[in-house]
Protein backbone atom coordinates (compact mmCIF):
# COMPACT_ATOMS: atom_id res chain seq x y z
CA UNK A 1 0.00 0.00 0.00
CA UNK A 2 1.15 3.36 -0.45
CA UNK A 3 -0.20 6.78 0.54
CA UNK A 4 -0.68 9.35 -2.51
CA UNK A 5 -0.58 12.90 -2.82
CA UNK A 6 -2.57 14.99 -4.84
CA UNK A 7 0.19 16.04 -7.18
CA UNK A 8 -0.19 12.42 -8.72
CA UNK A 9 -3.89 12.58 -9.23
CA UNK A 10 -4.21 15.85 -10.79
CA UNK A 11 -1.56 14.90 -12.97
CA UNK A 12 -3.54 11.38 -14.00
CA UNK A 13 -6.38 13.92 -14.07
CA UNK A 14 -5.34 15.79 -17.46
CA UNK A 15 -3.86 14.52 -20.35
CA UNK A 16 -1.61 17.58 -21.13
CA UNK A 17 0.15 17.55 -17.87
CA UNK A 18 3.76 16.33 -18.19
CA UNK A 19 3.35 13.64 -15.76
CA UNK A 20 -0.13 12.31 -16.87
CA UNK A 21 1.72 8.88 -18.19
CA UNK A 22 4.05 8.00 -14.84
CA UNK A 23 0.70 9.05 -13.13
CA UNK A 24 -1.56 6.73 -14.59
CA UNK A 25 1.15 3.73 -15.13
CA UNK A 26 1.25 4.27 -11.43
CA UNK A 27 -2.36 4.77 -10.61
CA UNK A 28 -4.32 2.64 -12.89
CA UNK A 29 -3.45 -0.61 -11.32
CA UNK A 30 -3.68 0.38 -7.69
CA UNK A 31 -7.42 1.83 -8.73
CA UNK A 32 -8.50 -1.41 -10.35
CA UNK A 33 -6.81 -3.96 -7.89
CA UNK A 34 -5.19 -3.30 -3.57
CA UNK A 35 -5.83 0.27 -4.28
CA UNK A 36 -4.23 3.14 -1.79
CA UNK A 37 -4.66 5.72 0.99
CA UNK A 38 -4.93 9.16 1.40
CA UNK A 39 -5.87 11.95 3.84
CA UNK A 40 -9.94 13.22 2.90
CA UNK A 41 -7.97 16.45 1.63
CA UNK A 42 -7.01 14.84 -0.85
CA UNK A 43 -10.59 15.60 -2.83
CA UNK A 44 -10.51 19.37 -2.28
CA UNK A 45 -6.60 19.44 -3.81
CA UNK A 46 -7.67 17.56 -6.34
CA UNK A 47 -10.43 19.88 -7.11
CA UNK A 48 -7.94 22.96 -6.72
CA UNK A 49 -5.57 21.90 -8.98
CA UNK A 50 -7.51 20.48 -11.66
CA UNK A 51 -9.36 23.73 -11.90
CA UNK A 52 -6.13 25.89 -11.06
CA UNK A 53 -4.40 24.16 -14.34
CA UNK A 54 -7.37 25.50 -16.60
CA UNK A 55 -10.01 23.04 -16.79
CA UNK A 56 -13.81 23.63 -15.93
CA UNK A 57 -14.62 24.00 -12.33
CA UNK A 58 -17.64 21.75 -13.08
CA UNK A 59 -14.54 18.88 -14.36
CA UNK A 60 -13.00 19.59 -11.08
CA UNK A 61 -16.00 18.15 -9.69
CA UNK A 62 -16.58 15.60 -11.01
CA UNK A 63 -12.90 14.11 -10.76
CA UNK A 64 -13.32 14.85 -6.87
CA UNK A 65 -16.98 13.22 -6.32
CA UNK A 66 -15.24 10.34 -8.45
CA UNK A 67 -12.86 10.08 -5.83
CA UNK A 68 -15.08 10.24 -2.63
CA UNK A 69 -17.08 6.98 -4.09
CA UNK A 70 -14.10 5.46 -5.03
CA UNK A 71 -13.83 1.97 -3.21
CA UNK A 72 -10.67 1.37 -3.56
CA UNK A 73 -9.45 4.66 -2.59
CA UNK A 74 -9.18 4.75 1.69
CA UNK A 75 -9.57 7.93 2.52
CA UNK A 76 -8.93 8.59 6.16
CA UNK A 77 -10.27 11.94 8.08
CA UNK A 78 -7.53 14.51 9.31
CA UNK A 79 -7.88 13.53 13.11
CA UNK A 80 -6.97 15.57 15.87
CA UNK A 81 -3.97 13.05 16.16
CA UNK A 82 -2.80 13.09 12.59
CA UNK A 83 -3.15 17.12 12.67
CA UNK A 84 -0.78 17.12 15.48
CA UNK A 85 1.61 14.79 14.57
CA UNK A 86 1.75 16.63 11.04
CA UNK A 87 2.13 19.87 12.36
CA UNK A 88 5.28 18.60 14.34
CA UNK A 89 6.46 17.20 10.89
CA UNK A 90 5.77 20.78 9.22
CA UNK A 91 7.53 22.51 12.08
CA UNK A 92 11.12 19.85 12.47
CA UNK A 93 11.06 19.38 8.49
CA UNK A 94 9.98 22.81 6.85
CA UNK A 95 7.16 20.60 4.80
CA UNK A 96 4.34 22.85 3.89
CA UNK A 97 1.34 22.14 5.84
CA UNK A 98 -0.92 20.10 3.88
CA UNK A 99 1.99 17.99 2.37
CA UNK A 100 2.88 17.22 6.06
CA UNK A 101 -0.43 15.79 6.19
CA UNK A 102 0.45 13.06 3.41
CA UNK A 103 3.71 12.58 5.55
CA UNK A 104 1.94 11.75 8.83
CA UNK A 105 -0.54 9.69 7.39
CA UNK A 106 1.85 7.83 5.57
CA UNK A 107 4.00 7.45 8.64
CA UNK A 108 1.06 6.37 10.58
CA UNK A 109 0.00 3.68 8.50
CA UNK A 110 3.54 2.51 8.18
CA UNK A 111 4.17 2.74 4.17
CA UNK A 112 5.59 5.11 1.47
CA UNK A 113 4.44 8.53 0.40
CA UNK A 114 4.28 8.54 -3.61
CA UNK A 115 4.41 12.16 -4.81
CA UNK A 116 5.55 14.36 -7.75
CA UNK A 117 6.30 17.16 -5.20
CA UNK A 118 10.15 17.75 -5.26
CA UNK A 119 10.31 19.50 -1.65
CA UNK A 120 7.37 16.95 -0.17
CA UNK A 121 9.40 13.95 -1.68
CA UNK A 122 12.84 15.23 -0.34
CA UNK A 123 11.76 16.91 3.08
CA UNK A 124 9.74 13.45 3.32
CA UNK A 125 11.98 11.14 3.10
CA UNK A 126 13.39 12.28 6.76
CA UNK A 127 10.79 10.56 8.05
CA UNK A 128 9.05 8.06 5.67
CA UNK A 129 10.21 6.55 2.32
CA UNK A 130 9.39 8.23 -0.35
CA UNK A 131 9.36 8.20 -4.39
CA UNK A 132 8.13 9.34 -7.50
CA UNK A 133 6.17 7.93 -10.23
CA UNK A 134 8.40 6.98 -13.20
CA UNK A 135 7.31 6.87 -16.97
Amino acid sequence: MAVVDASVMVARSRRQDAHYIAASRFLNPLIQGVGFDAPTILATEVASGVSQAGADPSSAIRVQRWLMRHDRIRLHPVTRELASRAAEIAAWHGIRGCDAVYVALAETLGTELVTFDGQQRERGATVVPTRTPRA
